[in-house]
């Protein structure tokens, strides 16, 4: 289900906290990275939130194909995040449908990885959905006009120019230690 709203049921992580419960996972994280540059397929995995223990688990670590990877989700509501990497070329800008997966699961981060021309250049950039209730409404519109200039522009002006009305906001880089 494509929610073009705040979910209820979603709970809210200041931006610092949700960068303190990704940054445990950079080993895993970078791992993706190398599989990704390895084997030229997306690799990603899940992190679920386990509300009794107030901590994220991986769910699955997943092998896709050149272009997308289905990730495994997690039990509703406790999708926490979305991590996957892009093969050489696809940058961490995020695609029509990381955005959607990331509203319809109320994700509260996504991360895009991105091969570097060296391995101390490789980076993922994270993002949180805006709390904005019409960039949300004319976002699954055009998903499900399959109107892709339309939702590719909304994510280029997210990414690149970031201010009001935008689906959603970039929060913070990882980089290889």
């Amino acid at each position: 289900m494509i929610k073009p709203y705040m979910d209820e049921n979603a709970q809210v992580f200041s931006d610092n906290d949700l960068e303190k419960e990704i940054r445990k996972y950079n080993k895993e994280i970078f791992e993706l990275v190398d599989n990704t540059r390895k084997h030229k397929v997306e690799h990603g995995f899940t992190l679920c939130w386990n509300k009794e223990k107030k901590t994220t688990y991986i769910n699955e670590i997943c092998k896709g194909e050149h272009s997308c990877v289905n990730l495994k989700g997690c039990q509703y509501p406790y999708q926490f995040a979305t991590i996957h990497v892009h093969p050489k070329g696809g940058g961490w800008v995020p695609s029509p449908k990381d955005v959607i997966g990331s509203l319809s699961e109320s994700e509260a981060v996504f991360c895009v990885g991105a091969i570097g021309t060296t391995r101390k250049k490789d980076a993922f950039q994270c993002y949180t959905l805006t709390d904005e209730t019409e960039p949300r409404q004319k976002y699954c519109k055009a998903w499900q006009d399959d109107d892709w200039m339309t939702t590719s522009s909304m994510i280029g002006d997210s990414v690149f120019k970031p201010g009001k009305n935008n689906i959603l906001r970039p929060i913070f880089r990882l980089f290889r230690n």
